[in-house]
């Protein structure tokens, strides 16, 4: 095998375990998701939109969020309406050099942001400051805010409606987190709101248990 090859099954299995252990601690509790998919099917039903935010990695998490969202998870479905702020670079470079990077996504969630959308903003620190004031902004407006983080939630708390930790303080390990829970979401939300047979099942109950 040599040097190299000890080296990845080494990391690999230590990368696994970390991963595996934090995923099994915030499905530990599951009324943090259960409370997130709530939200965003309640916004979705009532013609609402989901706005995602993030830097960095986190970015490309909010970016993914919304991709599943207009795009497809599993199902062939109608596209839900979603935006990520920021993904725009001319309006995101405009608003940085105009006026700060801290209002990088605020400015947008101002112009966007309606009573009845949610928010998601993902910082694996909790001290994004671009984050936390497009939070800050979003929810004087009404918006519902969902801060997606780590074990430490530091700002990200006090702007947010409800908090879904990744119970880490490794940055990768709070990624590959979040996007399981991303990806989780996206498979109930498609489920519960789109899968014929769920429906079928859920319409049965209702006569079989009144």
């Amino acid at each position: 095998m040599g040097r190299l090859g000890s080296l990845v099954r080494q990391l690999q299995d230590t990368h696994i375990a970390e991963t595996a252990a934090a995923i099994a601690r915030v499905t530990e509790a599951p009324g943090q998701v259960q409370s997130w998919v709530e939200a965003m099917v309640g916004s979705i039903q009532g013609g609402g939109t989901i706005l995602a935010c993030g830097n960095g990695g986190s970015a490309a998490e909010a970016q993914h969020l919304v991709g599943e969202l207009v795009g497809r998870f599993r199902r062939e479905r109608a596209p839900i309406s979603a935006i990520a702020l920021g993904s725009e670079f001319p309006t995101l470079s405009a608003i940085a050099n105009d006026y700060d990077y801290g209002k990088a996504f605020s400015r947008q969630a101002e112009a966007l942001g309606r009573r009845g959308d949610v928010l998601v903003g993902i910082s694996t620190s909790g001290n994004s400051r671009s984050v936390i004031e497009a939070m800050r902004v979003a929810r004087a407006r009404g918006v519902f805010t969902v801060g997606l983080t780590g074990k430490i939630p530091g700002g990200l708390r006090d702007v947010s409606d409800l908090l879904v930790q990744a119970s880490s303080t490794e940055t990768s390990t709070i990624q590959e987190v979040h996007l399981f829970l991303i990806h989780l979401v996206c498979n109930v939300i498609e489920t519960y709101l789109f899968d014929d047979q769920y429906q079928a099942d859920r319409e049965l109950m209702r006569k079989v248990v009144p």
